[in-house]
């Protein structure tokens, strides 16, 4: 599960520099404030830009660029979260006209841990979406509800919800452990033909034991007499 522990913008939609502080809330974190004082696009949109570098629900790549404050070049979106009991710090430089910069670190906790460093926007983006295991656009459209636009979800075709519903809650996840449990199942199965077919060669061999007795025993007896002409030649 995703832990969310640090959130720092600078030159932000409206705020020049806002922090908040995860780790000193109690859950659930209640927000409250006048309409239009910035409370989505800080929490929503600012969580959103560092782990997707998208936001306002725009699923266009490079979206968060929109909420670069008006006149500056460029706004920083940091943000660090635990999942799996790890931590982790990713860093998004958005500049208006260039492309952005993305850096992810492990932390050590409030060190930088550099056995894990991701430049890139690509391989950041990949690694994120691979360690949450949730697209953007299932994000937004489920786990997060804008203000306005409750209603998507509700008359979203029934097979689009459904798909969703699976990436959401990680259903999907049922459907590939059938899968291994049916790749182990014919290894299994394969197993044992092929020790059945070792048993009944054992069976066969023994059931000849009783006929290998009886050829030792006349070569033993064979044995003897021959042994015997040998020395009446001698």
């Amino acid at each position: 599960m995703l832990k969310l522990l640090k959130l720092r913008v600078e030159n932000f939609a409206t705020f020049d520099r806002a922090e908040i502080n995860f780790e000193v809330l109690d859950y659930p974190v209640f927000i409250e404030g006048r309409t239009g004082a910035g409370k989505t696009t800080l929490f929503v949109d600012g969580i959103t830009a560092a782990l997707y570098g998208k936001a306002y629900g725009d699923n266009n790549p490079g979206s968060a660029k929109k909420a670069i404050m008006k006149g500056k070049p460029r706004s920083i979106v940091e943000l660090e979260f635990e999942i799996e009991g790890e931590k982790y710090r990713i860093q998004r430089i958005l500049y208006r006209d260039a492309p952005s910069e993305s850096k992810l670190y492990k932390m050590d906790g409030n060190r930088i841990d550099y056995s894990l460093e991701i430049s890139g926007t690509k391989k950041v983006d990949k690694f994120v979406e691979e360690k949450i295991g949730l697209r953007y656009d299932t994000l937004m459209h489920y786990g997060i509800v804008r203000q306005g636009e409750v209603y998507q979800f509700i008359n979203m075709p029934a097979y689009k919800r459904r798909d969703l519903l699976i990436d959401l809650f990680k259903l999907g996840i049922f459907e590939k452990l059938k899968e291994i449990a049916k790749n182990k199942k014919r290894t299994k199965e394969s197993d044992r033909d092929q020790k059945r077919g070792q048993l009944n060669e054992l069976i066969r061999d023994v059931k000849e034991i009783p006929e290998l007795e009886k050829r030792r025993n006349k070569l033993i007896t064979d044995l003897a007499e021959v042994r015997k002409e040998i020395e009446t030649l001698d």
